[in-house]
């Protein structure tokens, strides 16, 4: 494990923690996937890490699903070079091409008093956008009507119109926002028991456990 690795384990160790115990899973730490690689998704929060915790779980509750059929647990590694590049882009087009992620009036814009971000790339969010600023569809026009606005008003006149808008608000005043301290009572997942299902009774591969699985998303 290189200095990077060291320096960045226990949030990972912390969040995934956090993620077991809110499934009501408990572990020790010989259970606790192995981390390698190098890499970190640039933000101002730990992605990276957030990725990598789902995705050891996730592999811890696959090599649980193999200990039922062949009855030993596969050991999990998470490299955080790949995971970070999952967690960016997973879908790889074959013989087309993936459509633009941002609408072109899409981004950041800065209001009388803050900065909000419109999104438009659904297109009654573009109209809404638009119908709320009253101005032409250019990013100078979308700029200067932004500015008469105060960001909170702007926020409220979009999403009143069925739009998507959101003033970058800080971490404090996100803590003191209506939807903050709302988000802040959820727990961390809802989990809904249902009947146990049935040990699985065909071949699993130790390699590719998941092989002929199918999940609708």
């Amino acid at each position: 494990m290189n200095k990077f690795q060291q320096e960045t384990d226990p949030l990972y160790k912390a969040i995934l923690t956090e993620i077991q115990q809110a499934l009501g899973g408990s572990f020790t730490a010989m259970d606790r996937p192995e981390v390698s690689g190098v890499g970190t998704l640039p933000s101002v929060y730990a992605v990276t890490d957030l990725a990598m915790a789902s995705i050891a779980s996730a592999g811890m509750a696959v090599a649980e699903f193999v200990a039922l059929r062949r009855g030993t647990k596969p050991l999990v590694q998470v490299d955080r070079r790949l995971t970070s590049m999952w967690f960016s882009h997973s879908l790889r087009p074959i013989g087309w091409q993936l459509p633009p992620e941002w609408d072109a009036m899409a981004g950041n814009y800065k209001a009388s008093d803050n900065w909000i971000r419109l999104h438009t790339n659904a297109p009654h969010h573009r109209r809404a956008a638009f119908h709320v600023l009253g101005c032409s569809e250019e990013r100078e026009a979308v700029t200067k009507a932004v500015a008469t606005w105060q960001a909170t008003e702007l926020e409220e006149a979009i999403v009143s119109a069925k739009g998507c808008a959101a003033v970058m608000r800080s971490v404090e005043d996100w803590n003191i926002h209506e939807q903050g301290r709302a988000v802040a009572t959820e727990p961390l997942l809802h989990v809904s028991p249902t009947n146990f299902g049935q040990v699985p009774n065909w071949l699993i591969s130790a390699k590719r456990p998941l092989d002929g699985v199918r999940c609708l998303i």
